[in-house]
């Protein structure tokens, strides 16, 4: 059946994005942790909090992409 298929597509690519999700956040912690680490010149810092921000707006659009697949799945 076609809306079984959509519904196990929507699936897999949401269980793709919480395990995105997931990595990113390991990576934001350490990024922090490095950020922290008082060794870091100033340079050092700013360049790893842009990376830092990067990171956070990726996973701000994933969460969002997240949801935006179950508003589909609704109407599914």
């Amino acid at each position: 059946d076609e809306k079984v298929e959509k519904y196990k597509h929507i699936e897999n690519k949401k269980k793709e994005i919480l395990g995105d999700v997931s990595k990113l956040e390991v990576t934001l912690d350490k990024l922090q942790s490095a950020i922290h680490n008082p060794d870091l010149d100033s340079d050092a810092v700013k360049k790893l909090e842009k990376i830092k921000e990067s990171v956070e707006t990726t996973m701000n659009a994933l969460k969002q992409d997240y949801v935006g697949l179950d508003l589909i799945k609704k109407n599914v």
